[in-house]
């Protein structure tokens, strides 16, 4: 009696990397967890480096295969701070090397040809020109050399901008990128803790001061929020309530003052727009969102009532009376360079010119005044512009998911609207035109806008 066997199916390439693409976003969160908590855990510096070499080829290779799923690994590097090989000065991190691949593979596969149309904004023209206005002070700034770094880092967040728009042409993969971003928070919280010592007062990370990581979670944290709000999935939104619960702690533990702000704002925004529901979901939602800030209260750092009490202080401490001067002495230098400023980069080395009782040469505390006295009133009205632009389009096109009936859709929007102006009310008191973050949002509010514009069938997954 004979057995009948069926024969081993033989794949094809393009078969096995189609079944590769079909990965659920779980297990790239997954994955990525655990490669950051691996290298975290890992105690000598050679098997770091093993881990880091390890993770950027296979990083590389799913750049090459995949550059929508390249382009979340690139986010989850970027947002989570693992960018550097070298050194903080190396022109060669992880993340320009894994950009470059992406943008090779996405060219390679034809993508500029279909691009044009989708980065056609306001928000991308009115940025682009604002970065143009930057480059050109290096032809009447007193010291170029110091706008050059900073020159630098607007061209990598163009090419973020540009692969972020290019390859989010759907739902699906706009909430894979907020996914990303809330776990690339996640991983930088687990390494700042891993590096944080009972002496260091403050919770940050070696390549950030706290008041630059606090500024980082206030605009990841309504990501996380509204993701346990929106999201269909129970284990997705019970993931995603305790990230935030954690990144609340992350935020006070920084003892940043303008992230205090910051927060507050976060906050109101989310309870307001939680009336932008059915009456009975938002009363259903308005319970985890209130447990999320009981539990974030309980945990609250001693000491973080005290330092925000200072704001408000009738003699303020030396911190923020140097703020205070450094930003009339920008100030200044925008009136005395009321069209094109000083230069970028340059309003640091000025400072203590204009305000020698300051001491030593500080950077503006103010990203408004860190505009207009480096770029003059031109860069400061592109750059206006574009967030304008952003918060109009993430707003427009949250009210017409709504209408539409999309409650996932509206919250993700929702979260980068409020995203942006919890960065924003933070960076009154920061210099972050170089944060990443700003300009990932501004992207995401040009990939709502495309999403916006589809007919019904044509939207992406």
């Amino acid at each position: 009696m004979s057995t009948l066997t069926t024969p081993a199916r033989s794949w094809t390439t393009d078969e096995l990397l189609e079944r590769l693409g079909r990965l659920h976003l779980a297990y790239l969160v997954v994955a990525a967890a655990g490669a950051v908590a691996l290298g975290v855990a890992l105690a000598t510096v050679r098997l770091k480096v093993v881990a880091a070499v390890v993770a950027m080829m296979v990083g590389a290779g799913m750049a090459l295969v995949r550059p929508d799923i390249g382009l979340l690994l690139l986010i989850i590097a970027d947002t989570a701070e693992l960018s550097r090989v070298v050194s903080s000065q190396s022109p060669f991190t992880a993340v320009r090397i894994l950009g470059a691949l992406i943008a090779l593979s996405w060219l390679a596969r034809g993508g500029a040809a279909r691009t044009g149309r989708s980065l056609a904004s306001p928000q991308f023209a009115f940025m682009v020109g604002y970065f143009l206005v930057a480059f050109s002070s290096l032809f009447y700034a007193a010291w170029p050399q110091l706008a050059e770094p900073i020159l630098r880092e607007y061209l990598m967040i163009v090419l973020l901008f540009v692969l972020v728009v290019a390859l989010s042409t759907g739902p699906r993969q706009m909430r894979a990128v907020t996914w990303s971003l809330v776990v690339a928070a996640l991983a930088s919280m687990a390494i700042a803790l891993r590096q944080y010592e009972p002496h260091m007062h403050r919770l940050a990370t070696s390549q950030s001061n706290p008041n630059y990581f606090a500024l980082n979670l206030v605009a990841v944290l309504p990501l996380a929020l509204y993701l346990g709000i929106g999201e269909r999935s129970r284990l997705l939104r019970l993931g995603a309530l305790p990230a935030a619960v954690v990144m609340m702690w992350g935020i006070a533990k920084t003892f940043s003052r303008g992230a205090f702000l910051g927060l507050a704002t976060v906050l109101v925004m989310v309870a307001v727009h939680l009336l932008g529901y059915p009456r009975r979901a938002s009363r259903s939602l308005l319970l985890p969102v209130a447990g999320v800030v009981l539990v974030s209260a309980l945990l609250m750092p001693s000491g973080y009532v005290d330092r925000i009490r200072s704001i408000t202080a009738e003699r303020p401490d030396a911190s923020i009376w140097r703020r205070r001067e450094t930003n009339k002495a920008t100030w200044q230098m925008f009136l005395d360079h009321p069209l094109l400023g000083v230069g970028v980069g340059n309003s640091t080395r000025w400072s203590v010119v204009y305000r020698p009782e300051i001491g030593f040469v500080r950077a503006p505390h103010n990203i408004v005044l860190e505009v207009a006295s480096e770029t003059g009133l031109l860069g400061l009205a592109c750059f206006a512009a574009a967030l304008g632009y952003a918060c109009w389009d993430l707003g427009r096109a949250a009210r017409q998911f709504r209408g539409q009936g999309d409650w996932r859709m509206y919250a993700v929007c929702s979260a980068y609207l409020v995203g942006m102006t919890g960065f924003m009310v933070t960076a009154l008191f920061k210099t972050a035109t170089v944060v990443r973050i700003l300009w990932l949002m501004v992207a995401m509010s040009v990939v709502a806008r495309n999403l916006t514009r589809q007919p019904p069938g044509e939207a992406g997954p």
